[in-house]
This record gives C-alpha cells, structure tokens and sequence, in this order.
C-alpha cells in the first residue's frame, strides 16, 4: 500500500509519538492506512483498516465516554438540566446513545468496545458495559470529580480540545480535558489517565500558555486522574525542561519525516511491523506481520 503525503496534513501528539515509538506499521495503518474508510466507496481493505482503527478495548472506552461527560457537565450553562446532572447520568446518556446506533446499524460509534468484532449480542455487551461504567463512575464520583464540581463557574476556563499550537513550523496538538483557575495558577487537567508523556504535554502546555496569553510557565500546572487511583490528581511533568522536550520532539519528528520518498509517497514496505507488539494491535488480522 503506498498513500501520498500531501493528503495529509501533518501534526505530532503524544499519540503519534507513542505508536511511532511502539510500532512503525500500526503507525502507519493508523494514521495513514485507514484514512478514507469512512467513504461509502473506500476499499474494502481500507474500510478495514478504519474500522480497527477505531476499535477501543473496554476500559479505553469507557474512560473515553466519562471524559466525555466529565466535559459536558463542567462546562454546562449554570442551571441547566446538564449543569445538574450526575457524572453516571450524563456518562450513561452518552454510551446508550452509541449503543443505539450500533444497534439500528448506522456508522459504527467513534470508539467501541474491541470485543464487539469478535461477535456477541449487542444486549448482552450492552449489559457488561453498564456494569463497568457503573463502577467507574462511583469511583469517580467518590472521589476526584467532587472536586471538579465545587470549582467556582468563574474559576473554569474552557479550552478547545484538541488545543494546536505551533513550535516555529512544526504543528502540534494537546489534547486537554478540562482547564481550571486554582489561586494564582491555571490547571490544565489531561484525559488520558496515564502519566506517559507526561514531561511533553507539561511543557508543550506551558509553552503554549506562555506564547498565546503571556502567563509565566510555572504558574500553568499539569495533571491526570490516574486509571488505578480515579479519586486523586496527580501532577505530570513539573520539571520538564522546554529544550530537553522540543529536542526529542524535533528528533522523533525528523525520523517520521524522514520516511516520506522524494517523490512525496510513503510504502507501507518502509515501516516495519513489531512482531513482540501483535497481540494487542487492532490490526493484527490485517497486517502480514513482515519486517
């Protein structure tokens, strides 16, 4: 498979770094493979690819829909039916909604659950899925999300998600949950639930800051709600150095650049398949597994 560059227009994440770093041809897949599976015309092959892409084991998912209405409600006009809702309501809301559309067969959900293309009745994962979003709710609720809700409607900063900002030519993305005022600091809470890549969020984080709205980088504080401790935050990245950051980034994006021929096409023959990463790739049942 060979795919033009110059249809895509290039900007590194986290994530992008992550499946580089991981796996060049699920990298590949991902991010130019599968692009145009959503045309009712697409090849069957890409179609593939963009339905596995999209693919989320359960937990990934339903931290995907909590994010969601952890968003919605923080940033709900105040006195609203929204505004009021709880955390399991509003999460709730948001995946029967998926559901339905899976079940009446229009386009699959943006993200769902990896074990739906292993067969199954919808009912009965519809049924798991409510369970463990019931659980991960209550943790949520008892604990981290308290403190999202007592945050003062004056003191919450809406931010666009994903939030773009450039480092000279080089367009890059974070992907924040929600922004708040804590005292004289700006929180910048991540969705991801994990600490990796912390340091380049926290940095791109406060460089973005400090660039668009000239607030000084250490008053911009970065953190997650850990996947296995939902009812903490914890801060990522408080010393990350700006130049050690940008320097890694420049470097991971050189190398993927570097793939490109000089006649602006890329082959999936030139990136390389990491056979110890197959087991948990979505497209292990589409990928020859060649170096």
């Amino acid at each position: 498979m060979t795919r033009r560059t110059d249809e895509f227009e290039f900007c590194w994440t986290t994530r992008r770094r992550h499946l580089w770093q991981q796996c060049r041809r699920k990298y590949f897949y991902h991010y130019y493979g599968a692009r145009g599976g959503h045309e009712p015309a697409a090849p069957e092959f890409i179609r593939a690819l963009y339905v596995a892409k999209r693919a989320l084991p359960l937990p990934a998912y339903l931290r995907r829909v909590i994010n969601l209405a952890i968003r919605e409600i923080f940033y709900a006009p105040l006195d609203t039916e929204l505004e009021k809702a709880t955390l399991s309501a509003a999460a709730f809301r948001i995946a029967e909604r998926e559901f339905k559309q899976f079940f009446f067969g229009a386009e699959l959900p943006k993200a769902f659950c990896d074990n739906w293309r292993d067969g199954g009745r919808p009912g009965d994962l519809f049924d798991e899925m409510c369970a463990a979003l019931e659980k991960c709710c209550t943790q949520f609720e008892q604990g981290a999300w308290s403190r999202l809700t007592d945050t003062a409607p004056e003191c919450r900063r809406y931010l666009e998600s994903p939030f773009v900002l450039n480092i000279g030519e080089l367009k890059c993305a974070i992907v924040p949950l929600i922004l708040l005022r804590q005292a004289a600091e700006l929180w910048l809470i991540d969705g991801s639930g994990t600490s990796d890549h912390g340091d380049e969020i926290s940095a791109l984080a406060r460089f973005a800051f400090f660039n668009s709205y000239h607030i000084a980088p250490e008053r911009v504080k970065t953190f997650i709600i850990p996947n296995d401790a939902p009812g903490t935050f914890l801060q990522v990245g408080p010393d990350a150095d700006f130049s050690t950051v940008f320097a890694g980034i420049k470097a991971d994006v050189n190398d993927m650049l570097g793939v490109i021929r000089p006649d602006g096409m890329i082959d999936e023959a030139d990136f390389p398949c990491d056979v110890a990463q197959c087991d948990n790739c979505p497209f292990r049942s589409l990928c020859p597994r060649k170096n």
